[in-house]
């Protein structure tokens, strides 16, 4: 059963129950794109797959988190049998070249990662994509802190939090009496910590987090929200299976998708302004306005299909 999917490097990484699996994508002359066959290489269960910088890290739940150098040869990934990092690992997210592995959903370790400045040397997936990326990691995890010092200076309890992300800037703390904080990782001490908003208590419990432009997306178990300049905006009233942004993409990244049982909904962040509408459904009319939908659905039961349906 696959549990996560990650396309990096001209490589396809599946993280499933059984294991990680790899294939390696090729492309000819004429711009055509052809995948390898699917090999397995690495056993334990990989929850979640990120990769930036040359690197791939690979949560593993109770296993741990584990890492392997990515190159440019026709080789796979060869994976450590040891955890680079003990403990839990169930998502990742980076912090420039560092790391933020969560072992729960309200607590992380930060991993930091020594790095160099891409050379003549470097695989071309660096500097061939528009915007690539300029630094190597070249030393994994050489230091690992917990989150505790953070709270500590921020004044918040552990038992306080009940979830938590990071974009690459900031740490984003969800509290259970529905207070918004995010932090600076740079300036970090109790006055400099910044209230995004005081959450209404229908919002509880959170699946899963995006991070946009000068903002980020929640998706709790029955709804979407958007937060954003201070201001929260309810996106999807209802049940989805995932939210997913482009934050790393040049011309993608004010995007958002929202996937349910039968469409994907394509959101734009850009023109959001929430100073007329707060915490009110945007199902009707308002995502019209300032998110400009395009709807994928489920092909129809007549047999018919049109350019927008979903192949299945």
């Amino acid at each position: 059963m696959p549990l996560d999917v990650r396309l990096y490097a001209m490589r396809l990484f599946i993280g499933c129950e059984d294991g990680l699996y790899e294939s390696i994508i090729s492309q000819d002359e004429k711009s055509k794109v052809s995948s390898g066959s699917i090999d397995k290489v690495f056993d334990s269960k990989v929850v979640s797959v990120n990769a930036r910088y040359g690197t791939i890290a690979i949560s593993a739940d109770g296993e741990g988190l584990f890492y392997s150098n990515i190159g440019e040869s026709e080789l796979h990934v060869r994976i450590d049998e040891r955890p680079k990092v003990g403990g839990s690992s169930l998502r990742t997210d980076w912090k420039d070249v560092d790391l933020l592995s969560y072992d729960a959903e309200s607590r992380f370790q930060y991993i930091h990662n020594e790095s160099q400045r891409a050379g003549k040397n470097t695989p071309s997936y660096y500097t061939l994509r528009r915007g690539g990326e300029y630094r190597q990691i070249v030393n994994f995890a050489i230091q690992v802190d917990e989150m505790d010092p953070l709270l500590e200076e921020l004044d918040i309890k552990d038992d306080n939090i009940s979830y938590c992300f990071n974009s690459g800037s900031s740490a984003f703390l969800k509290l259970k009496d529905g207070t918004f904080f995010t932090t600076d990782f740079k300036q970090r001490s109790a006055g400099t910590y910044k209230r995004i908003i005081k959450e209404d208590k229908g919002c509880k419990k959170i699946m899963s987090s995006v991070v946009i432009p000068n903002g980020c997306v929640l998706r709790y178990y029955n709804r979407i929200v958007l937060y954003k300049n201070n201001e929260s905006l309810l996106l999807y009233n209802g049940s989805t299976y995932g939210v997913r942004s482009y934050i790393n993409s040049n011309q993608f990244r004010s995007l958002v998708t929202i996937n349910t049982e039968d469409s994907i909904g394509i959101y734009t962040t850009e023109s959001f302004e929430p100073t007329s509408i707060q915490q009110e459904d945007m199902s009707q009319y308002g995502r019209v306005r300032y998110s400009n939908i395009f709807r994928l659905k489920k092909k129809s039961g007549d047999g018919g299909r049109n350019e927008m349906d979903l192949p299945f």
